[in-house]
């Protein structure tokens, strides 16, 4: 697939998909200035949704910024919202907004292993997240946009994943987002991506 062939919303959706696995360290934000990285806030900008985070991005990454500090704060806003638990958490795993008793590895998760397998795909081998991790199902509804824009087959569109997995619960989860103890970007990322995907689904995507 060349550049001019590639997706808007999988690259956004791979992009999202980074944050919320793991906050970037001080060199993955210092890949924002330099060309490639400002050229791909200049492409996500151009999706009027996502305005709130590249503006926080932009201001982290500005020329003179303390990359180091926006790291730690990255850093910390990511473990207390999705890694520490507790009422003001936002676990981003399917299985805790789908299941009756919020547990995880539930059905949600199962459901992700079998889309995966039947697309051929893995997890990471250093991956300890669950299956059902908002940033695996991010990444395997990229893959299927990918796919079937470039006339492959697919098990599932990625207009019903979209639909019947990603959306079933994200707007739950980006709600929780906004109640964080720390709120520092992930607040306006979840909301963001809400906002966006859900437009995406109403447009039947037009990936």
């Amino acid at each position: 697939m060349t550049p001019a062939e590639i997706s808007p919303l999988a690259v956004v959706c791979r992009w999202a998909a980074g944050f919320f696995l793991a906050p970037p360290d001080h060199a993955a934000l210092a890949l924002y200035q330099e060309p490639a990285g400002a050229a791909l806030l200049a492409a996500l900008e151009t999706e009027p949704a996502l305005a709130a985070p590249i503006q926080d991005l932009r201001a982290m990454t500005a020329p003179g910024a303390d990359l180091a500090a926006a790291a730690d704060r990255l850093a910390v806003a990511h473990s207390g919202a999705f890694l520490i638990g507790g009422r003001r958490s936002a676990p981003p795993y399917a299985s805790v907004w789908l299941s009756p008793r919020g547990l995880l590895n539930q059905e949600p998760a199962r459901a992700m292993n079998r889309l995966l397998a039947a697309v051929d795909l893995g997890l990471p081998e250093e991956a300890s997240e669950p299956p059902d991790h908002l940033s695996f199902q991010l990444n395997l509804l990229a893959e299927l946009v990918d796919r079937e824009n470039g006339g492959l087959a697919v098990p599932l569109t990625a207009q019903g994943f979209l639909r019947d997995h990603l959306l079933t619960w994200l707007p739950d989860f980006a709600a929780a987002c906004r109640r964080l103890r720390e709120p520092f970007f992930y607040a306006g990322l979840a909301a963001a991506l809400n906002e966006y995907l859900n437009q995406k689904n109403n447009e039947n995507i037009k990936a």
